[in-house]
């Protein structure tokens, strides 16, 4: 295994350890750091829709963590 697909896991990782938080808000800044890692991850691999995907949840989580602390 090298760097490259380690850095994926933590992606996951960390997208996963966010659906355990109780708090919204930690919830949003654990999975929108896991979500930057895959966006980065999937453009080394070149797979494209995986980082459009997370792109977009990371910005949806961006977008409800800003209109939350209005």
């Amino acid at each position: 295994m090298n760097f490259i697909e380690l850095f994926g896991y933590l992606g996951s990782f960390l997208v996963i350890l966010s659906m355990l938080m109780n708090s919204m808000t930690k919830l949003r800044i654990i999975n929108t750091a896991g979500c930057i890692i895959c966006v980065i991850y999937a453009l080394i691999i070149k797979s494209y829709p995986v980082a459009v995907m997370n792109g977009a949840l990371a910005i949806i989580n961006i977008v409800k963590l800003v209109l939350r602390k209005q």
